[in-house]
């Protein structure tokens, strides 16, 4: 069975603001102003505890995980208040704006109308649940496969094996689609399913593999196997 398969972020889905700018406008709310390049640096520190693959231990643990990101920074910025902590963490998504860009409702219709199955393979927490149904478009996947649910991130071969073997898929026969070329393209590769690169700011000018700039490209491309 063919699988249409995509990555999430800065695939189908985008922030704004900055979380260093979120994390701000929270912070001011209760009255407390910091400086958005002392937020940034404390967030380059906090990225050696909680950046990488960290969020992968805390499976089922997820508002625990922030909280303690939250409660980290604000002492890096000489706040001593786990009270705001918690708040920070709470309220964050609420600040955070989930967009789509603009070619993807289109694209996810037109090949959920035409019978392809579609699906996710995504490096993220249990958050991508909250954020699909924020952009309204969880009515289109069959399958959400993310690392912290599964235990390993992309490009490793196993998160591609989890996701076809969740929707019955002959690697051979599906697509992937992603905008990271080490973890989206050779991570399809290593179990032999065809990447699309979708490439929207033209950073990856020399690779050898199919490429697209926009999403509602990969339908002919699609549409041809």
């Amino acid at each position: 069975m063919m699988v249409i398969f995509f990555d999430l972020g800065t695939t189908l889905v985008y922030s704004t603001p900055s979380k260093e700018e979120v994390f701000r406008l929270i912070c001011l709310e209760h009255g407390i102003r910091l400086d958005i390049e002392e937020i940034r640096n404390a967030y380059k520190k906090a990225d050696v505890i909680f950046g990488g693959s960290a969020y992968l231990n805390y499976k089922g643990r997820t508002n625990e995980m922030y909280e303690s990101l939250d409660k980290f920074l604000l002492n890096e910025l000489g706040v001593r208040n786990d009270k705001l902590a918690k708040i920070v963490s709470s309220e964050f998504d609420h600040f955070i704006q989930w967009k789509i860009y603009p070619e993807v409702d289109s694209t996810l219709s037109y090949l959920y109308d035409r019978g392809y199955q579609l699906g996710i393979i995504s490096n993220i927490d249990s958050r991508i649940l909250y954020i699909l149904r924020r952009v309204k478009i969880m009515k289109y996947f069959s399958t959400i496969t993310y690392s912290q649910e599964v235990g390993v991130e992309k490009p490793d071969a196993r998160i591609f094996q989890i996701a076809l073997m969740k929707s019955n898929a002959s690697p051979g026969e599906s697509f992937h689609i992603g905008d990271n070329y080490e973890h989206d393209v050779r991570g399809a590769l290593s179990v032999g399913m065809i990447p699309i690169l979708i490439d929207r700011e033209g950073k990856y000018p020399d690779v050898n593999c199919l490429k697209v700039s926009q999403l509602y490209e990969t339908i002919s491309i699609i549409e041809r196997r």
